[in-house]
């Protein structure tokens, strides 16, 4: 299922927009989770919203869409966008923003569908699990794939990834919730390990590539056997 907001100030071409998508969602037999924000400052402050698809209209009041874009581009590299207005020269400027498409008002469903059709593709070609970490600013969007563990340092939360660590405040509870079940395992107190970095495992230590890790006496059992179900999971 694709997860789709739609950024844009006027009803009914938020409507027009979101018909066209259904209509496309039934002609095609897709599934799509459609949200709709009246401005960007409403579409960037979304409290625990990961979209795949972004429809982001250019002329809006307060902030507009190229600026909106911008700020969506800080931390997020990875969500297909695509732009739409009533001018062409706008549209054009919006591949300053890595923009996958744009579309000109009116929409029409004929062009939209065929539109529709690649934007899909890219979408299915880039899907990514991620997760989002919030901070009193904002958010930034990490896909999982970069993340080898989650240390917790009493109030502190340390994500190592492959572009260093990323340390923000809260606790083990946040993380569980946060983290997938079945990617993702404590083996112990303070780490939360990515199933898919474990290189090796001797006695009670994981290695994940350079990094050793303790594994603790009671959590060594269930480790062994989530590890197993993943890479038999894996190689099926």
């Amino acid at each position: 299922m694709l997860q789709i907001a739609i950024v844009e100030d006027d009803d009914q071409e938020a409507k027009v927009l979101n018909d066209c998508l259904n209509k496309y969602a039934q002609e095609h037999k897709s599934v799509f989770s459609i949200q709709r924000f009246s401005d960007g400052a409403a579409f960037l402050s979304a409290e625990k919203a990961v979209f795949d698809l972004v429809f982001m209209d250019v002329e809006m009041p307060f902030m507009d869409g190229l600026k909106t874009a911008e700020k969506l581009r800080e931390k997020d590299s990875q969500t297909v966008l695509v732009f739409v207005t009533k001018l062409f020269q706008y549209a054009v400027n919006g591949y300053e923003y890595n923009a996958a498409d744009y579309i000109i008002k009116p929409i029409r469903f004929a062009s939209f569908s065929l539109k529709m059709e690649r934007i899909e593709k890219k979408c299915q070609r880039d899907t990514e699990k991620y997760i989002q970490l919030k901070y009193s600013g904002g958010f930034r969007r990490l896909p999982l794939s970069a993340l080898s563990y989650v240390e917790l340092q009493g109030h502190r939360i340390v994500y190592h990834t492959d572009d260093g660590e990323l340390v923000y405040y809260g606790n083990g509870k946040q993380v569980e919730e946060t983290l997938p079940p079945d990617e993702f395992f404590r083996c112990n107190s303070g780490y939360f390990v990515n199933l898919q970095r474990v290189t090796g495992l001797d006695g009670f230590t994981v290695f994940l590539g350079d990094t050793e890790l303790l594994v603790s006496h009671s959590r060594k059992k269930a480790f062994v056997e989530t590890l197993h179900t993943y890479f038999t999971q894996k190689r099926a």
